[in-house]
Protein backbone atom coordinates (compact mmCIF):
# COMPACT_ATOMS: atom_id res chain seq x y z
CA UNK A 1 0.00 0.00 0.00
CA UNK A 2 2.84 2.38 0.87
CA UNK A 3 4.44 1.60 -2.48
CA UNK A 4 1.29 2.89 -4.22
CA UNK A 5 0.83 6.05 -2.12
CA UNK A 6 4.30 7.49 -2.70
CA UNK A 7 4.10 7.53 -6.54
CA UNK A 8 0.55 8.91 -6.39
CA UNK A 9 1.70 11.65 -4.04
CA UNK A 10 4.60 12.44 -6.40
CA UNK A 11 2.19 12.64 -9.37
CA UNK A 12 -0.17 14.88 -7.39
CA UNK A 13 2.68 17.26 -6.48
CA UNK A 14 3.87 17.34 -10.10
CA UNK A 15 0.32 18.05 -11.31
CA UNK A 16 -0.02 20.86 -8.78
CA UNK A 17 3.29 22.40 -9.83
CA UNK A 18 2.35 22.09 -13.50
CA UNK A 19 -0.97 23.77 -12.76
CA UNK A 20 0.74 26.67 -10.99
CA UNK A 21 3.22 27.07 -13.84
CA UNK A 22 0.42 27.01 -16.44
CA UNK A 23 -1.57 29.60 -14.49
CA UNK A 24 1.49 31.85 -14.26
CA UNK A 25 2.16 31.50 -18.00
CA UNK A 26 -1.48 32.21 -18.90
CA UNK A 27 -1.52 35.23 -16.54
CA UNK A 28 1.70 36.53 -18.12
CA UNK A 29 0.31 36.06 -21.65
CA UNK A 30 -2.98 37.72 -20.68
CA UNK A 31 -1.15 40.77 -19.32
CA UNK A 32 0.96 40.99 -22.45
CA UNK A 33 -2.10 40.76 -24.67
CA UNK A 34 -3.95 43.34 -22.58
CA UNK A 35 -1.06 45.77 -22.90
CA UNK A 36 -0.82 45.24 -26.66
CA UNK A 37 -4.57 45.72 -27.11
CA UNK A 38 -4.46 48.92 -25.04
CA UNK A 39 -1.58 50.26 -27.16
CA UNK A 40 -3.40 49.38 -30.39
CA UNK A 41 -6.57 51.10 -29.17
CA UNK A 42 -4.63 54.23 -28.24
CA UNK A 43 -2.83 54.20 -31.58
CA UNK A 44 -6.10 53.73 -33.46
CA UNK A 45 -7.71 56.64 -31.62
CA UNK A 46 -4.81 58.91 -32.56
CA UNK A 47 -4.73 58.09 -36.27
CA UNK A 48 -6.84 59.72 -38.97
CA UNK A 49 -9.23 57.80 -41.15
CA UNK A 50 -9.00 57.97 -44.92
CA UNK A 51 -12.04 60.27 -45.07
CA UNK A 52 -10.56 62.67 -42.52
CA UNK A 53 -7.28 62.79 -44.45
CA UNK A 54 -9.14 63.51 -47.70
CA UNK A 55 -11.08 66.34 -46.03
CA UNK A 56 -7.85 67.86 -44.69
CA UNK A 57 -6.24 67.80 -48.14
CA UNK A 58 -9.38 69.29 -49.72
CA UNK A 59 -9.39 72.08 -47.13
CA UNK A 60 -5.68 72.75 -47.69
CA UNK A 61 -6.29 72.89 -51.43
CA UNK A 62 -9.12 75.39 -51.03
CA UNK A 63 -6.97 77.50 -48.69
CA UNK A 64 -4.13 77.42 -51.19
CA UNK A 65 -6.49 78.62 -53.93
CA UNK A 66 -7.77 81.38 -51.65
CA UNK A 67 -4.23 82.55 -50.84
CA UNK A 68 -3.29 82.58 -54.53
CA UNK A 69 -6.41 84.59 -55.36
CA UNK A 70 -5.68 87.10 -52.61
CA UNK A 71 -2.06 87.41 -53.74
CA UNK A 72 -3.22 88.10 -57.31
CA UNK A 73 -5.74 90.66 -56.06
CA UNK A 74 -3.12 92.42 -53.95
CA UNK A 75 -0.68 92.45 -56.87
CA UNK A 76 -3.39 93.99 -59.09
CA UNK A 77 -4.16 96.63 -56.45
CA UNK A 78 -0.44 97.39 -56.09
CA UNK A 79 -0.05 97.81 -59.87
CA UNK A 80 -3.15 100.02 -60.00
CA UNK A 81 -1.86 102.23 -57.17
CA UNK A 82 1.57 102.53 -58.81
CA UNK A 83 -0.07 103.57 -62.10
CA UNK A 84 -2.04 106.30 -60.34
CA UNK A 85 1.05 107.77 -58.65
Amino acid sequence: MEQLILPLLFVAVLASLASVVLQFVSWFMHNGLSNRVARLEAQQQNTLTHGETVRIYERLSSLETLVETQATTLETIKEHLLEND
